[in-house]
């Protein structure tokens, strides 16, 4: 008990208390013993699939919880509460955090926790990073933030429900629904570049401007739209406020190779666009 309660004063933290109880040197050979190297990307690594008795004997060993570590492609220089997040376990998530971890800690890119939970589609960790003080308008180092993140990739299918209720616990958390990248992208841009309708519905219900430019070029949400070839995402936009008297509009429908080509010009007919009139007339 003596040794326990020593643990807690030098802690400050109630989670020292389970493996205080277990001298570093013991903890060590438990994880040599299982084969397991007592290092920080290892520590790292298990933290997205290891029970947390396992976890437990690394922090009894003396890992800090806040090492950060190369843990595989995409989570270079990551915390152990960073992988965690992006697995998906909220509950190791919490033990690490009673046991030290860092919610806002940062790769050398400047990625967060919170930023991983939410490229993860983790809503559940979503939403006990942002109750422990994740900071929800965090931009890494090219300007990007959590709910950028939370817009997955169009392959091989529309996003699942766990994207969209991410995107709804950070905009409900204070998200800027139009913070734009470096490069430009809006979470709505990049909505339509992945080709995520739903997504992108989502974003226009809750504020997201329907006519701020973004993107490498500069474009509107409908420009975009009709160059990603997305005629619901278009008519979505049109019905929003996006201005239907952009020029050129339909006449970029003809560019390119276009498997919606036609359902995109009659969305755009539908929204109240119109072809622009010929010279001289």
């Amino acid at each position: 008990m003596r040794r326990a309660l020593l643990c807690l004063a030098a802690l400050g933290l109630l989670a020292a208390l389970s493996f205080c109880t277990v001298s570093p040197e013991a903890a060590r050979k438990k994880l040599a013993d299982r084969g397991i190297p007592f290092t920080p990307e290892e520590f790292a690594r298990r933290a997205g699939s290891d029970p947390w008795s396992t976890l437990e004997l690394f922090l009894a060993g003396g890992m800090d919880p806040n090492r950060k570590a190369d843990a595989g492609p995409g989570l270079e220089g990551v915390t152990a509460l960073m992988v965690a997040s992006r697995s998906g376990r909220e509950d190791v998530v919490r033990r690490l955090r009673e046991a030290g971890g860092q919610i806002d800690a940062e790769t050398r890119q400047g990625n967060t926790a919170l930023m991983h939970a939410a490229g993860g589609c983790q809503p559940d960790v979503i939403r006990f990073l942002l109750s422990a003080g994740a900071d929800v308008n965090h931009a890494n180092r090219v300007g990007e933030t959590a709910l950028l993140w939370a817009i997955p990739a169009s392959w091989p299918a529309q996003a699942p429900p766990c994207a969209a209720e991410g995107v709804n616990r950070l905009l409900a958390a204070g998200a800027r629904v139009d913070e734009r990248s470096r490069d430009g992208d809006t979470a709505l841009h990049q909505a339509i570049g992945r080709k995520q309708a739903a997504l992108a519905r989502l974003l226009l219900r809750r504020g997201a401007d329907p006519n701020l430019k973004g993107g490498r070029q500069n474009v509107s949400p409908l420009s975009h739209a009709v160059q990603a070839d997305q005629p619901g995402i278009v008519a979505a936009l049109l019905t929003a406020g996006a201005d239907p008297n952009e020029p050129g509009l339909l006449e970029s429908v003809s560019g390119g190779l276009r498997s919606n080509g036609d359902a995109v010009r009659e969305a755009l007919r539908q929204g109240g666009v119109r072809a622009a009139a010929p010279a001289g007339n």
